[in-house]
């Protein structure tokens, strides 16, 4: 049985339940039509920003404010577009200005002189000149886009393609806050384009300049007629090429040029202060000029004009494809050159102060200089033919190879040569005055080592002869000492006044042969082969003291003339105790 408790609550939750049903049935949704289309909430291109259009031409704009293009537009003479206020905006839309007048007198668009912030864009201009070879003929209008009087400030031209003009492309001047990016000028019968920023731009078949600008990136410029450059910069021009007939393909003075090609027919591929990392070629001229470069390629084929010439030359590689020099320059350090010259000539292939770490070859261009500088250290030269020489080290020469592959050339030439290796098939191995730890091999009538100048001294060295010339020549006032010949006609000539000493002189055909006076021959070790003689005095008043011979069955110490002073001839050769008691004795054994 329920208590009253239990009945009044039941009562509650019916009433309560009852309410929520007669709400809900009593208060419907509403219509579910939609309200109809809705206001507009954002603002008109006209609300953001008053845009006048220009439908005919010629238009001057004399207002601040923002135009536009909305049809192409023709003019019958004269300039369709004169802007004569600053703060202007010109959108040409996607259209073409051009003329109908029959001789080019006006640009088609012109900026009044001394204005400011003007924005050009979107649009193509024809000219209507055309050029064949460098004569330029007919035109509508004169110029693309030019200025009169004072030089405007502020401009930015972007996105045009300009076309056949026998004046400018584009030609803003100098101010350093105006720039001309994204657009192309085709055939502009002085310069493409000139501004002082041009950006991603291309201006070619030019006549006078492609490219005049003070700073230049990622653009190319091409010039046609004679002394017309293909890019003209004054601090840089970075990620370009460059074009040119007979003049400079890029040439920045005094800026740097980075990453860019150009390229002359008989002018100069690229002319800058600094130049990296850059490519240049010329036909008849000089391909690269600067006065520091540094990683760069060049290649050309002329008989006087030199690949690169420059102050310092690093990390380079010069091709020369005809009879002139590789590089000029000042100093030349981790680079390479060849010559693929083929032919006779007496080009000097690098020719410089210094050359360290660098190689040249010239494997066909007989009689050519590798390297010619005053200090050549580390490096190598590779040449042929007769009156060759690999490395001309006139001051000093350090851990360096020179070689002739053919010919009588001369492999090494210096005053100071330390640690080098010469190579000559039959000629002169290694030339200098002081030789030390240096290494000479030549064939049949060349020469290993010799020396020149006053008072030559050649130390330590050894000279490698195949079996024939001379291994070692000195003339007069010469040290020979601590020096290996091996497999000479004649081991050592002399002349007078010299000290031979202390050398090793094996398997020759004669030892030391001396033709002059007052030499000193002392210490000394031959092995000849039969019928040769270690020693052998033709001249007069020398002294031959302590030396040793290998004895071969012929008389080893030949004194053809006298008075010679000698220590005694002593054979020892059927062995034993040598009983001598003479200390400057000259040992047969």
């Amino acid at each position: 049985m329920k208590t009253p408790n239990h009945l009044s609550l039941i009562t509650v939750l019916l009433s309560i339940s009852g309410f929520q049903l007669f709400s809900f049935s009593a208060f419907p949704q509403g219509s579910l039509t939609p309200p109809g289309a809705p206001a507009p909430t954002m603002k008109s291109l006209d609300q953001i920003e008053a845009r006048t259009p220009i439908s005919s031409a010629p238009y001057n704009i004399s207002a601040p404010g923002s135009y536009y293009l909305t049809g192409n537009l023709t003019v019958s003479s004269g300039s369709a577009i004169t802007i004569n206020a600053g703060g202007v905006t010109l959108d040409l839309n996607g259209f073409t200005i051009s003329s109908t007048a029959s001789s080019p007198g006006a640009a088609a668009i012109l900026i009044g002189g001394g204005l400011s912030k003007i924005t050009i864009l979107n649009g193509s201009i024809e000219g209507g000149a055309t050029v064949s070879g460098s004569t330029w003929s007919g035109g509508n209008f004169s110029d693309g886009i030019t200025f009169t009087g004072s030089v405007p400030k502020n401009v930015r031209i972007t996105g045009l393609t300009i076309n056949g003009f026998v004046g400018s492309g584009i030609y803003i001047s100098s101010d350093h806050s105006s720039v001309v990016e994204s657009c192309i000028v085709q055939a502009a019968g002085v310069n493409g384009i000139r501004a002082p920023v041009v950006r991603n731009s291309t201006a070619v078949i030019c006549g006078l300049n492609g490219i005049v600008a003070d700073e230049v990136s990622d653009s190319f410029g091409s010039a046609i007629a004679s002394g017309g450059n293909g890019i003209f910069g004054t601090y840089s021009v970075i990620n370009c090429g460059g074009s040119s007939s007979n003049s400079y393909g890029i040439v920045v003075s005094p800026g740097v040029v980075e990453n860019s090609y150009g390229e002359s027919s008989t002018g100069t591929g690229i002319s800058g202060y600094a130049v990296q990392n850059c490519n240049a070629v010329s036909n008849a001229g000089t391909a690269l000029n600067g006065v520091t470069i540094t990683n760069c390629y060049a290649s050309n084929n002329s008989a006087t004009n030199a690949t690169i010439t420059g102050t310092s030359v690093q990390s380079s590689y010069a091709v020369q494809a005809g009879s002139g020099r590789c590089i000029d320059a000042g100093d030349v350090a981790d680079s390479a050159a060849s010559s693929q010259f083929s032919g006779t000539t007496s080009a000097i292939l690098i020719f410089a102060k210094n050359v360290s770490n660098t190689y040249v070859e010239a494997l066909s261009a007989s009689g050519a200089t590798g390297i010619d500088a005053d200090v050549v250290q580390n490096s190598w030269a590779t040449v042929t033919g007769n009156g060759s020489l690999g490395i001309a080290a006139q001051v000093s020469g350090l851990n360096c190879f020179g070689k002739v592959t053919a010919g009588n050339g001369g492999a090494i030439l210096g005053t100071q040569l330390n640690n080098c290796y010469g190579a000559s098939v039959s000629g002169l191995a290694i030339l200098g005055q002081n030789l030390m730890n240096c290494s000479g091999t030549s064939g049949p009538g060349g020469t290993g080592l010799a020396g020149n100048g006053a008072a030559p001294n050649i130390s330590h060295c050894t000279a490698w002869m195949g079996n024939g010339g001379t291994g070692i020549d000195v003339s007069a006032n010469a040290v020979v000492e601590d020096c290996v010949v091996v497999s000479a006609t004649t081991a050592i000539t002399v002349g007078s006044n010299c000290l031979i000493k202390g050398n090793d002189l094996n398997e020759n055909s004669n030892g030391v042969v001396v033709s002059g006076t007052s030499n000193r021959i002392e210490a000394n070790n031959g092995s000849c082969l039969a019928p040769g003689a270690a020693y052998v005095l033709n001249g007069t008043h020398n002294l031959i003291i302590a030396n040793s011979a290998r004895d071969n069955g012929n008389n080893q110490y030949v004194l053809n003339a006298s008075p010679n002073s000698y220590g005694t001839i002593t054979n020892v050769s059927s062995g034993g105790v040598i009983t001598t008691s003479d200390p400057r004795a000259n040992l047969v054994y």
